[in-house]
């Protein structure tokens, strides 16, 4: 599954797009791509699946990986709450995004408050038009990175 990271630094949010499927050989890729740049961190993130997004691994995992995540995130010192919506138009996706994002909240030590939604329009509780507006055209995100 590709992954590639974008920021806007005006708007200060970061942009993670998915596309096909994903193994955990591209989770420890991508996870190694965070540890060389944990100030990414810092920003709001909208994580974005469109409708070929499967995950091509077993729940079971899930755990380690979120504790793979929580180290980066710990370790990158975030001193506030960020915000956090992953987009999922791909019901088949929702039940694993529905397990890592489970008893996620602004109090668990990921500094994020977190939806899951089925379009970018229904994180408006989170994110202001402007910001929904600039991610939906990508307008002033540079490319960080890709697995």
């Amino acid at each position: 599954m590709p992954t590639s990271v974008h920021i806007n630094e005006r708007l200060a949010l970061r942009v993670q797009l998915h596309t096909g499927s994903l193994n955990l050989s591209e989770i420890e890729t991508l996870i190694g791509l965070y540890r060389a740049n944990p100030r990414l961190f810092a920003y709001d993130v909208v994580q974005i699946l469109d409708e070929t997004t499967v995950f091509d691994f077993d729940l079971n995992a899930i755990p380690a990986i979120k504790g793979e995540f929580r180290e980066l995130v710990q370790g990158a010192g975030l001193p506030l709450i960020l915000r956090s919506a992953w987009v999922c138009p791909n019901p088949k996706a929702w039940s694993v995004l529905e397990a890592w994002l489970h008893e996620r909240h602004s109090l668990d030590g990921l500094h994020s408050e977190t939806r899951l939604v089925a379009t970018l329009d229904e994180a408006d509780d989170l994110f202001e038009p402007d910001e929904i507006g600039a991610i939906q055209r990508m307008t002033d995100f540079r490319h960080w990175f890709s697995t």
